[in-house]
């Protein structure tokens, strides 16, 4: 038996397509994954949100904290503003 060498273009075509064809026959049969996928995406995102925003928040307050003097922060920012 030979096997068939194809490109790996055609390949990825020839599965896409594939891909489309069975997803759209069993399009309606699969209703629970879909939720529990759905679940699993907002918990996902919910995660991420409670390590990003307090990561977020505690380094602007560690820079803003470790500044001595508020005019050498003000000079800083009105350098960075000028220059843009």
């Amino acid at each position: 038996m030979e096997v068939i060498k194809l490109a790996l273009h055609w390949q990825m075509f020839i599965t896409l397509f594939l891909g489309i064809i069975v997803g759209w026959v069993l399009g309606g049969c699969f209703n629970i994954w879909d939720n529990f996928i759905y679940d699993i995406g907002i918990q996902f995102l919910h995660a991420i949100n409670m390590i990003v925003i307090p990561l977020v928040f505690l380094s602007t307050l560690l820079v803003i904290s470790t500044v001595n003097s508020f005019n050498v922060m003000g000079a800083y920012y009105s350098q960075k503003v000028v220059k843009n």
